[in-house]
C-alpha cells in the first residue's frame, strides 16, 4: 500500500449550501449554479493579475474542478457541441495553473519534511527547497500571461454569454426540462455505485468530486445522514463524503425571472 500525501483540512474548500427550489428545471439550475462558478473564477483571476497569491490560485482551481464537474453532469442538459467545447477550455485552463499549484504543495510541506528530516541532511533539503522557488518563478509568470490572454477573455466571454441567455421555453434534450432532484438524485446513485464497486478491489484510490444524495439515497449505501430521517425526501449536503462540493450560496428561484436560473420557481425550497 502507498501512503497518501494529506493536505491540511484547511486547504479543502467547501462549499456553502446553495437554496434550490427541488422541482426547478436542470438547465436552469446548471445554468445558475455555473454562473456562480465563472464568477468565483474571475474574482480569482482579477486578484491573480495584481499579486501572485499562492492562496487565490487555489481558490482559482477550486471553482475550475467544480465548474468542470458540473459540466461533466451537464449530459442531456445542454447542447453537446456547448459541453465539448466547456470541457476543453475548464480542461486548459486546469493544465495551465497546475503545475505552479504543484509547485506551492511543496513548498507549503517543507516545513514537515525539514522537521522529520536528519539533522545533517537539513542543508540539502533546503537547497531543494531553494531550487523549487526559482522553478515556480517562470511557472508563475506562465499562469498569469495565460490569465490576462485573448484566448483567456474570449472563452470566459462565451461561456458567460451562453449561461446568462435566456433558458429555452421548451428543450428536446432528454434532462434539461426534468427537476433538477431527480436529475441529480440520479447521478448521486450512479456515482455511489461506481464507488461501492470500485472499493470492493485491493487497493482504491480516488478523490470525489461531488456527492450530493438525499437521505434515503445515503441509506440505501449505508451511510447515515446524521440527525435527519432517511425517509425524508430533503436534500443533504454530504460535506463528509466530499473535499469539494459544488454549490454557490443564495436562491436562484426567487419570483419570476431570477437573474440565475431564469426559470422562476416555487416558494418550497431545499436546501442544497
Amino acid at each position: 500500500m502507498h501512503s497518501a500525501f494529506r493536505l491540511p483540512v484547511s486547504d479543502v474548500r467547501r462549499a456553502q449550501p446553495a437554496s434550490l427550489a427541488p422541482e426547478l428545471r436542470t438547465d436552469a439550475a446548471l445554468r445558475w449554479l455555473l454562473l456562480g462558478q465563472l464568477d468565483a473564477i474571475e474574482d480569482a483571476r482579477a486578484d491573480l493579475s495584481v499579486e501572485d497569491d499562492s492562496e487565490r490560485l487555489h481558490d482559482l482551481r477550486v471553482s475550475l474542478r467544480r465548474a468542470r464537474t458540473l459540466v461533466d453532469a451537464s449530459a442531456g442538459v445542454f447542447p453537446e457541441p456547448v459541453r465539448t467545447r466547456f470541457k476543453r477550455n475548464l480542461k486548459g485552463a486546469n493544465e495551465l495553473t497546475g503545475p505552479v499549484r504543484d509547485l506551492d504543495v511543496l513548498l507549503a510541506a517543507f516545513g514537515r519534511y525539514r522537521s522529520r528530516w536528519p539533522s545533517e541532511g537539513r542543508p540539502y533539503l533546503e537547497l531543494l527547497r531553494r531550487e523549487v522557488e526559482r522553478e515556480r518563478q517562470p511557472a508563475s509568470r506562465t499562469v498569469r500571461a495565460g490569465l490576462s490572454s485573448d484566448g483567456w477573455r474570449q472563452w470566459i466571454g462565451a461561456w458567460r454569454t451562453f449561461l446568462g441567455s435566456p433558458v429555452p421555453r421548451r428543450s428536446t434534450l432528454a434532462r434539461a426540462m426534468q427537476p433538477v432532484y431527480e436529475v441529480a438524485t440520479a447521478c448521486i446513485d450512479r456515482s455511489l455505485a461506481k464507488v461501492t464497486k470500485m472499493a470492493q478491489g485491493e487497493e482504491v484510490s480516488f478523490v470525489a468530486n461531488l456527492y450530493v444524495a438525499t437521505p434515503a439515497v445515503l441509506a440505501r449505501y449505508g451511510i447515515p445522514a446524521a440527525g435527519v430521517d432517511p425517509s425524508s425526501d430533503v436534500v443533504s449536503s454530504r460535506s463528509d463524503l466530499t473535499g469539494l462540493q459544488i454549490f454557490y450560496p443564495g436562491d436562484p428561484t426567487g419570483g419570476g425571472q431570477g437573474s440565475r436560473g431564469g426559470n422562476g420557481g416555487s416558494a418550497s425550497r431545499r436546501s442544497w
